[in-house]
């Protein structure tokens, strides 16, 4: 991986001897163009792509180490569970059922709205605030039938803040609104100030947990990460998923919690090497 003026590139082998298909960047992987991982990942990543013929130069390429990613096959490397989507706007809706199910036992989402019609009516508008903003930047992926969805930030992009303050404020009982605004303030504070990808919602629909959903939505984006060598974070609401998400990688860096509101665990996950 090059550093050159601040920006680090990365550099991609696509070896057209086994495929015809265009390399990682291509307009049949996007489907939005070329230029699409360089919008995502921020300005100071640049994609470059090589590609070579079978023959010496192939073989140097590969040996010598010089490339970041090598894209040989049928689809690319990084991307390629044939079920996992990624979500537009038309999903958006589906997406967000999806997460209300997944959540409806989630400990501080119930703290929040103990009562069913209120969680309900609430926890949309929590999950398109928190991390809707996916959709707009096309990190938002659905596995099969919409039995799992994960909301990924690339770096750079944020929660909506301004919206999230005024469904608090909307729907929270008073006695727990300063629990919860204290709670968001310790989650910027252990927020990486470093470049990452933030997971703000990773849910599966409890009819279809424990088929490996969650682990195949997290290993299709951490792969990439790695391959770019950049760190993820996301904060562990419930105990029991935190054994999951440090088999992926990720340490605790911190507690959240606030008055008598159950504990939220902030992850970090530093890349790990390509084998």
């Amino acid at each position: 991986m090059l550093v050159v003026a601040e920006k680090t590139v990365v550099r991609v082998g696509h070896f057209p001897n086994i495929t015809h298909v265009q390399g990682l960047v291509a307009d049949s992987l996007s489907r939005q163009g070329k230029g699409w991982f360089e919008a995502r990942l921020g300005p100071e990543v640049e994609i470059q792509c090589f590609t070579y013929k079978a023959g010496a130069s192939a073989k140097e390429a590969i040996f010598a180490k010089s490339l970041e990613l090598i894209y040989v096959g049928p689809g690319p490397a990084l991307m390629s569970d044939p079920f996992i989507r990624t979500a537009t706007a038309a999903d958006a809706e589906r997406c967000l059922a999806v997460l209300t199910l997944a959540f409806s036992g989630d400990p501080p989402c119930r703290w929040a709205w103990p009562d069913p019609q209120q969680y309900l009516e609430a926890f949309p508008r929590f999950a398109r605030a928190f991390g809707g903003g996916a959709i707009d930047h096309g990190t938002a992926h659905y596995y099969k039938g919409f039995s799992g969805v994960a909301l990924w930030l690339p770096p750079g992009a944020a929660p909506d803040v301004e919206s999230l303050v005024k469904l608090i404020e909307d729907t929270v009982a008073d006695e727990r609104k300063g629990a919860i605004f204290s709670m968001l303030e310790q989650m910027d504070a252990l927020h990486p100030l470093e470049a990452h990808w933030h997971l703000p919602l990773i849910g599966v629909d409890p009819a279809h947990q424990g088929k490996g959903i969650g682990s195949a939505l997290l290993s299709h984006v951490l792969n990439l990460c790695d391959a770019l060598k950049i760190s993820t974070y996301l904060e562990a609401t419930s105990p029991r998923n935190v054994p999951l998400y440090e088999r992926h990688g990720f340490e605790a860096v911190g507690s959240i919690q606030a008055a008598d509101s159950p504990e939220i665990i902030p992850m970090l996950r530093k890349p790990r090497p390509m084998s």
